[in-house]
């Protein structure tokens, strides 16, 4: 029987190896996306869509002293295409970050984080001409 193992790739030729074998910072080890998408029976045109975003802790730094928490978020939309005029148009209205939630999005360089954005309303239309 083999003993599972985990790969993990770390920091290498750092100056002076002082963080050889740490986790790079800003690479989270999971991330997960699922979406969904449901036509509406009945409504010719309605499409309801959803989403769940997953992303693991992630270290802040090269020394792996200071580490943003993982997150997860829930958006959520619907499109509905039609003709007007003969015109195909598709309007599109969808909420990012429904619950509202406060989290640290991800580590843009050593030491800098970027803040998730707050709950956000979507509104867009599409005319084909």
């Amino acid at each position: 029987m083999r003993k599972s193992q985990t790969a993990f790739i770390g920091l290498t030729r750092t100056q002076g190896g002082a963080y050889d074998g740490n986790a790079a910072p800003g690479a989270a080890p999971w991330a997960t996306n699922l979406g969904v998408e449901w036509d509406m029976p009945g409504v010719a045109g309605l499409t309801l869509s959803g989403r769940v975003i997953n992303t693991s802790s992630q270290y802040v730094d090269n020394a792996n002293k200071l580490k943003i928490p993982n997150w997860t978020r829930v958006d959520i939309g619907a499109r509905y295409a039609t003709k007007v005029s003969a015109t195909p148009v598709v309007f599109r209205a969808g909420i990012h970050n429904l619950f509202d939630k406060n989290y640290w999005e991800g580590v843009n360089s050593p030491g800098t984080i970027t803040l998730g954005a707050p709950r956000t309303f979507m509104l867009s239309a599409t005319i084909d001409f």
